[in-house]
This record gives C-alpha cells, structure tokens and sequence, in this order.
C-alpha cells in the first residue's frame, strides 16, 4: 500500500506524541478534553478517543479521573509505577478493548536458543523444573487454533503456491494494527518483514551489511542467540557493559566508553527488558542512544521482547516511536505470549533499509509456513490474540509474585533477587556466594531445576558467576511454594 496515509487518529497521536518529545507539552498538561479535540479539528470523538488511547498504552500520558489525560514525566514513570505496585494497585497491560479469549489460555515461551547447562535434548524431567523458555503444555489455545486452521485450509486461497516473500499480506496488516494500538509504535505494512524466530531476524539483517568494514554491539551481560548469529556471521563484536540504570553513582558509563572506542554499524539492545537483568532503560538513555546512532551513522538493533510483561512498570516509549532519522530496526516476537514453537517473529524496517532489503531478498521466499501464518492472522483479526495474550500477562504476573513470595518467605536475606520488574525471570544468588554448579547440583538431587547464569556475560571482566537463573514462564503456578521450598532445604538446610 505505498503512498497510503496513516488514519486520522494515528495522525493525531503522532502530533501530540511530537509536541510531548519536543517539550511544547510538558509533564502535568492536560490535553484538551476528547469532545472540545473533535470539535476543534472536526473529527469524529472515537478518532480522538484512539489517539489518546495509543498515547496512554505507549505511556506519553494518563488518563485521570476528573482531569482528563496528563502528560506523564516519562523520566519518574518507573519510580511512580514501582511505588503504586508497592501500594497492592498492579497496572495492568493496555489492549484492545472489548475482547475475550475462546483458547485455554496464558503463558509463554523463550525463544531460540539461550544459556543452559546442558545441550538441546538431554534434559530429564524433573517434578519443578523452573524454566525460562519452554510454556506448559496446557497453555496454547489449542482447540481454536486447530478450528482456525481448519477454517484457513478449507477456503484453500493460497495453499497451492509460493506466497509473499515479505509474508502473508494478511498477517503483516494485523500486526500492523497491533502495533499501532498496543505500542504506539508507527508502522506500515510495506516495512513489515515475516520471520521464523529472533535468531534468523538477526540472520537476515546481517545480509544488509559487510563483515569486512562492519562491527556490531550487543549489551553484557547479553542474549547469547543473539551474539551466537553476530559471531557464526563472522562481524567484529563490541562488547557494551550494563549496569543498573538507576545507580546514581554511575550513568552506564563503560557502555559509552564501548561505542566511542569502537564505533559499530549496529547495535543491539534489550530496551525494554534487558537480557538477562531485567533493567528498563530510561528515557533519556534512549534518546541520548538514538542521538549517537544519528551522528555516527549506525543503526540500533531494537530487540522489544517480554515488552508485555511489565510487573512493576508502565511502558517507555520505544526506540523505534521516538526515531525520527530512521535508525531503527524494530523487532517482535509471538514466542513470548503465545508459542515459540510457531517460530514467527517479524522485523519492522527503517525506510532507508525497504529497497535494500528488496533487492537483498528478490528471490527469497519466507520461511514461515503460509498456513502457519494465515491462522494467526485470523487469529488475530478475529481478537483472539489481544485476549489470550491478557490472560498471559495475568498468569505469568501470578506466578510472578507467587514466586518472588515464595523466595523471601522461605529463605529472606540469605539471598539476592535481581529482575522480577519485568520479563519472565529472575536471577538469584546466595549470600555466601557459591557458585552456580553447586547451587544447581544441590537443587537437582531434591527435584528441582534452576539454570546456570553466567554464561550471558561474555567479557570475564564484567562476569557476575554466581548468578542462577529461576524461571516462571512455564511451571504451573501451584507448583510454585513447594518448589521453592525444596529450593530452601537444598541450599539452606538449618532452615
């Protein structure tokens, strides 16, 4: 659809979203109320209704009892939201209004390969295996996708030749939409690219630049499927340092002194929940990034995963809604919320990197199945998804707490707790300091499984080995207490 206009309301929202960048709307303005809006530009009410909902969902401003919607200090939203949850009053994800789910329901899934102890395969079962990765098995809408499946194939459009290089026109407009309303994020179906997983994104973006002249960066500590395709792709890696964006006594500075040493071509980050810390990273660092894209003409790598699951914070803009240079490359992922064994993620390209990537992929075809990609398009069109992925956000937020309970309950401050604010882990370490194999080994002989940590940070001069990582994505919830409590006589038995 070249040349297409976005519609009334994303315009609207767009506008007001540069007024607040800019500072012509400062914290604590209230926009113009919905009514006088559509008066003064002749518009309908819903179109100013969904452009202040886009607003709310992406976090620019708040819709408050008897005042409207406030523009948000964007700089003390994590603090605000963090000491609200503290209060009991969790804030729940912003979706498309008006639906419910006919699937089984929640959960999730890591994607792609990740640090574990052991290789692909071996793993035995164990009674509470506290994952990041796999989704319990009652979790997929199983029925309602075999029932769509079954809807897509009999109307047979497509199942007998190749289909769109890009992927299925059909699909890519949904998550367009789901963009647009979820995330505020502006997107056309043109810069839409279907994928079959995280890793391969990566893959195929690599095929836009050159190995020889190149670097790219990636955080540490890191995703290792990430760095595993970087480093298989034979690119010069810049190591970039994290540490807590929150830390007063230090801005990140060892990130910075990373890029400057030695500037990269991309650059990849985790900005709505770094990987593995569980850090969210401030607004200004976003901007003060995107700047230093610009200036040095790189392009930022923006990986948006577990972007839903926000415990203990409302949503930042992403990277992608404040580029205005287009130095973003934006990726998502459906392995998070709904399964990754579909393998379908996709890729939201800048406008300079469209005809490029064209060429690039003339005679390529996407690797996603089209039935695959068909029954999650009606999937999504028909509202299922919006629902399904709320009852995910619900569910891993309950076994969130449950956990994080669970831990202090039974073994207080003989340990750490890192993360939990958003994403689907945490990491913890005891006090004494033993290392993860011995922690692991002990858990295992009582039954339990937790993972080993240490492999994320890649630099030995950064590397934190103590570190095991305690997953929620797929146990089920009432497994949970008596986990941990094995957990506890493991590593503390005098308790």
């Amino acid at each position: 659809m070249p040349g297409k206009k976005n519609p009334a309301y994303r315009q609207l929202a767009e506008e007001i979203k540069a007024n607040i960048i800019r500072g012509s709307l400062k914290p604590g303005d209230r926009l113009e109320p919905i009514r006088k809006m559509a008066q003064e530009r002749g518009i309908a009410r819903n179109t100013v209704e969904a452009a202040y909902g886009i607003l709310a969902a992406e976090g620019f401003v708040t819709p408050k009892s008897g005042s409207g919607h406030v523009v948000q200090d964007l700089e003390l939203l994590l603090q605000q939201t963090r000491s609200s949850y503290d209060r009991g009053t969790p804030i729940e994800f912003t979706h498309m209004a008006g639906q419910s789910d006919n699937g089984k329901g929640p959960f999730d899934s890591q994607e792609e390969s990740s640090f574990k102890a052991e290789p692909y395969g071996s793993r035995a079962e164990v009674p509470y295996d506290f994952t990041y990765g796999d989704r319990g098995d009652r979790t997929f809408p199983v029925r309602l996708w075999a029932k769509i499946t079954e809807e897509v194939l009999y109307r047979k459009a497509g199942a007998s030749r190749y289909g769109n290089g890009l992927g299925e026109p059909q699909l890519r407009l949904a998550i367009m939409r789901d963009l647009n309303l979820t995330r505020g994020l502006p997107c056309k179906a043109e810069n839409l690219v279907i994928q079959a997983g995280t890793q391969a994104s990566l893959n195929s973006i690599l095929n836009l630049f050159d190995p020889r002249t190149d670097r790219v960066a990636i955080e540490d500590p890191g995703y290792t499927g990430a760095l595993d395709v970087f480093v298989n792709r034979h690119f010069e890696v810049v190591r970039m340092p994290v540490s807590n964006p929150e830390d007063p006594a230090g801005e990140n500075q060892g990130f910075w002194d990373a890029l400057n040493a030695q500037p990269p071509k991309l650059i990849f980050v985790t900005p709505s929940n770094q990987f593995p810390l569980g850090y969210v990273m401030p607004l200004e660092f976003r901007r003060k990034l995107l700047a230093w894209a610009r200036e040095h003409d790189a392009y930022i790598i923006e990986d948006d995963y577990c972007r839903e699951f926000r415990h203990k914070t409302r949503a930042l803009p992403a990277l992608r809604s404040l580029d205005d240079s287009g130095r973003v490359i934006y990726l998502g992922t459906f392995s998070k919320a709904l399964s990754p064994a579909l393998r379908i993620s996709y890729i939201v390209l800048p406008d300079g990197l469209v005809e490029p990537w064209r060429r690039a992929y003339l005679n390529h075809y996407c690797a996603v199945p089209w039935i695959t990609q068909m029954t999650l398009a009606q999937f999504m069109d028909e509202g299922h998804w919006a629902r399904h992925r709320s009852k995910t956000i619900t569910a891993c937020r309950q076994c969130r707490d449950t956990l994080i309970d669970a831990l202090e309950s039974e073994m207080g401050d003989r340990i750490e707790i890192v993360g939990g604010e958003t994403g689907l882990h945490i990491l913890v370490r005891t006090r004494d300091s033993r290392k993860p194999a011995e922690l692991i080994a002990s858990a295992l002989k009582r039954g339990v499984r937790v993972y080993d940590a240490s492999g994320y940070w890649s630099d030995p001069a950064h590397q934190r080995s103590d570190y095991v990582l305690v997953g929620f994505s797929a146990i089920e919830l009432e497994k949970i207490r008596p986990g941990v409590s094995l957990l506890r006589s493991a590593w503390f038995p005098d308790l």
